[in-house]
């Protein structure tokens, strides 16, 4: 139970971790040991659970294959399972049944009785195994032992404000040669709100307009309230500003603000350096990419092509998301290069129906249905091109809900079909060097996209072979739905089963069973909807589903923002994949920002300039090429 307890008093005290921060920069902020001091309490206030799920994938591999790696992955399935136990412990006895108390309290003695087992053996056979899975904060010296010559790690921690003391926001930025500790002049407050409006110009999906939308049920009225709300506070947000031709509206003067606030007075050190950014606060929903390094010339130009002309930071460097700093050492340290011997897995196209009587809703799934292979998608590519428009997100609807463990099917199957995933998979797939004659081996569309398909393969370790797992679905956070405890992706849902079947394949893959997926993947792509955005109430840099991946053994996510343009992920994600199979040497972040800079310099599309259609993917975890 100590480690349990430690987890805990860190995460009730991250506010006090913060205060400490505070006080130390006040202080002593010119002297060295303050500095050393911060860095380190500001990991304790910044730990995440995407940071120590990241360490638990690091130690899983630490040892390869054998006994001791599926020891190790027992464990981490049994301190799972313990916190399901404790919880049904907790209401049991909230409850007051005495016999359902008794049996929950046996049942977590076994898991205890287990993982004290577990610990004894690896003790004795893997004494690192408490350093990777509990790592302690990093010193300056080790953090820049973990940094190569052309990296630099940007730490970021927002210090909320207490009485009278207004917040603070502060940064360290470490690299091989100097260190340096800076406190913003910008409030976290007024931060927040600068971030808020660049968001507005980034998510088309704010602008819906819902004044004709149905309000024929409770569902429906809420739906159309939450989108005007949204609607509402971006208009307030943008008050008095307007650009003819633009849209959504992008203020490109707040980019350059934020830039010459955030990074700007690190410029020297920063120069051709890929940048390790760990973000805090709501710079964890800023893709960074986004901030303009030069004063344009307006903050809105003419047209969406005109943002063409902007100096955007993704443009001219490259940039890595970190959970923590710590989780630098894990990946450093442990996961290095995957092993698998195969490019490439992808699962798409799920076959869902959309809203009854939606004339658009039914094209799309007549046309997803005829799209179960790459040969029928290379047929249809006009169509695909033309049903491909914006990859809209899942309706935050209350008609979802969890009956046990089981998803309500109607609800899934009623979500906006995807064809254009089909064109999708099929192009990463031929990009990785997949040939014609394996791509339905490897692309798995409509029918073959599906719970049961992927737990198939899993349990004959097949999702091992591969160094990148693609999921392209709609994505879904927890509380989007009502009474959806779990975060996951949405696949082709089973025709009727009873609930024993459902509870192995109910079309919505959960965080939970992610993480018991066994990958050993260089890198997962989510181009799903809102896979990087943090849970309500939760400022962590990653949703839980992209905790689960690290968890089940990804080294690298590629996530999104927000709702993903279809054919703009077709051309990032290929893009990037491309870049690699020319230069396999180059790391996954600056593949990434070749294909980012090829998108917003293609001229076919105005729309392809505009920050919402290239910067939604962010790459968290391991950026740079592998030993």
């Amino acid at each position: 139970m100590a480690k349990q307890s430690a987890k805990h008093a860190v995460e009730s005290n991250r506010f006090y971790f913060s205060l400490h921060v505070l006080a130390l920069y006040h202080a002593s902020s010119t002297e060295p040991q303050a500095r050393e001091e911060s860095f380190r309490v500001a990991q304790w206030a910044l730990q995440t659970d995407a940071a120590e799920a990241l360490g638990q994938m690091a130690a899983r591999f630490a040892k390869g294959q054998g006994d001791l790696s599926s020891i190790v992955r027992e464990q981490q399935d049994l301190l799972r399972d313990r916190k399901a136990a404790d919880t049904r412990l907790l209401a049991a006895i909230a409850s007051a049944d005495v016999r359902a108390t008794e049996e929950k309290r046996n049942a977590y003695g076994k898991i205890e009785t287990q993982l004290d087992e577990i610990d004894a053996r690896l003790r004795s056979d893997f004494p690192e195994y408490a350093t990777l899975t509990n790592p302690q904060p990093l010193t300056i010296a080790a953090a820049r032992a973990q940094l190569k010559d052309d990296e630099a790690l940007i730490q970021f921690l927002d210090v909320p404000s207490i009485g009278r003391l207004p917040g603070e926001n502060f940064v360290w930025l470490v690299t091989k040669e100097d260190v340096r500790w800076h406190k913003l002049s910008m409030s976290p407050s007024l931060m927040a709100e600068k971030i808020r409006t660049l968001r507005c110009g980034l998510d088309r999906s704010n602008w819906i307009d819902p004044s004709k939308w149905s309000e024929s049920s409770d569902p429906e009225r809420r739906r159309k309230q939450m989108q005007q709300a949204r609607l509402d506070r971006c208009q307030g947000l943008l008050d008095g500003k307007a650009a003819v031709g633009v849209s959504p509206l992008f203020d490109l003067s707040i980019a350059h603000e934020l830039y010459t606030e955030l990074l700007a007075p690190f410029a020297d050190l920063i120069k051709d350096k890929h940048l390790l950014i760990v973000p805090s606060g709501p710079l964890t929903t800023l893709p960074f990419g986004v901030l303009v390094t030069e004063r344009p010339k307006s903050a809105f130009p003419n047209s969406n092509a005109g943002y063409r002309d902007a100096v955007w930071l993704a443009r001219n460097v490259v940039i890595t998301v970190l959970p923590s700093v710590g989780s630098l050492s894990a990946l450093r340290n442990s996961a290095k290069r995957s092993t698998a011997d195969q490019p490439f897995i992808g699962f798409g196209n799920p076959l869902l129906e959309g809203r009854p009587g939606k004339a658009d809703d039914e094209e799309r799934a007549r046309l997803a249905r005829q799209l179960e292979h790459c040969s029928d998608v290379r047929a249809s590519s006009q169509l695909v091109a033309d049903t491909a428009s914006q990859r809209s997100g899942v309706d935050a609807d209350d008609t979802f809900f969890l009956r046990s463990v089981v998803a309500n099917v109607a609800a899934v199957r009623a979500q906006l079909p995807l064809p254009e995933t089909a064109q999708e998979l099929c192009d990463a797939a031929r990009a990785l060097g997949v040939e014609e004659q394996d791509l339905d081996r490897v692309v798995h569309l409509g029918q073959g996209a599906t719970e049961t398909a992927i737990h198939h393969i899993n349990e004959q370790r097949g999702l091992e072979h591969y160094r990148v797992v693609q999921f392209a679905t709609h994505g879904v956070l927890a509380g989007q739905w009502r009474g959806l405890a779990e975060p996951g992706l949405i696949l082709t849902p089973p025709k009727d089963r009873d609930t024993a079947d459902l509870e192995k394949d109910d079309g919505y893959l959960s965080a939970s069973e992610i993480a018991q997926l066994k990958l050993n993947a260089d890198w997962v792509v989510l181009s799903a909807c809102n896979t990087a955005a943090g849970e309500s109430g939760n400022t962590e840099a990653l949703s839980g589903l992209a905790r689960a991946f690290f968890f089940a053994g990804a080294r690298a996510l590629l996530v999104s923002h927000w709702a993903v343009k279809t054919n703009a992920a077709v051309k990032l994600t290929t893009g990037a994949f491309a870049e690699l199979q020319k230069e396999p040497t180059m790391g996954r972040a600056e593949a990434m920002r070749r294909s980012i800079k090829s998108l917003i310099e293609d001229t076919t599309s105005p729309d392809n300039a505009h920050p919402s259609t290239w910067a939604p993917f962010v790459l968290v975890g391991e950026g740079a090429q592998a030993p």
